[in-house]
């Protein structure tokens, strides 16, 4: 054993102000005081930002997650967005309409949440997560207890923005219209089969 600090994953500071670092100390002093049990840790996690061991700050920041750039959050919300009208035309259309878009239209149109073992995609999971449970998107909700809380177990963002490409452009063109009733931002079937098709990867797709 080295009496090395091992690193931790996470987001964490190398560098922390004066003032910072007082104000974390002062917590641990009064949690010390709070939780006799664990007198010691706080009183040497208060050492540490006192005299600024910077190797130490990630003990301090532990659990704390990278975090996810606004534009990555809008990213989830257009994903959500798009899933919440292709569910609402599919379901209009019915199941025998679909089936007849492709043999695999359904399962393509479909959520299928993200990879938990990826990254980026496992942060973006968490946030969509976070959005259900702030009762947003709801209507989406049994894709993810479909889907083991949304782990599609494999990565699939790529497929996610070839799908956003193809839809953003038709939905537009929706928005645009004159039309203000509750169908006006469904996709037909032509337009569903489009999208279907986009989430293909090029390199699979029948000429």
């Amino acid at each position: 054993m080295t009496g090395r600090a091992t690193e931790r994953p996470g987001a964490h500071p190398v560098h922390m102000s004066p003032v910072e670092r007082r104000i974390l100390s002062l917590q641990h002093e009064i949690l010390g005081k709070l939780d006799p049990d664990f007198e010691q840790h706080h009183r040497l996690r208060s050492e540490a930002l006192d005299a600024g061991y910077a190797a130490e700050y990630a003990e301090e920041f532990a659990g704390v997650e990278p975090g996810l750039t606004a534009r990555d959050c809008e990213l989830v919300q257009d994903i959500l967005d798009m899933f919440r009208i292709l569910k609402a035309s599919t379901d209009r259309l019915g199941p025998a309409a679909v089936a007849s878009l492709g043999e695999h239209a359904a399962t393509l149109l479909a959520f299928h949440g993200f990879d938990a073992n990826d990254p980026a995609e496992g942060r973006m999971l968490r946030y969509a997560r976070y959005l259900l449970e702030t009762d947003r998107w709801t209507d989406l909700a049994a894709y993810f207890d479909q889907n083991d809380g949304g782990n599609s177990h494999r990565r699939t963002l790529p497929t996610y923005r070839r799908m956003l490409e193809a839809y953003e452009p038709l939905f537009k063109a929706k928005t645009e219209g004159r039309g203000f009733g509750p169908d006006q931002y469904l996709f037909s079937a032509d337009e569903l089969a489009a999208v279907a098709r986009a989430a293909i990867h090029p390199d699979n797709r029948q000429r």
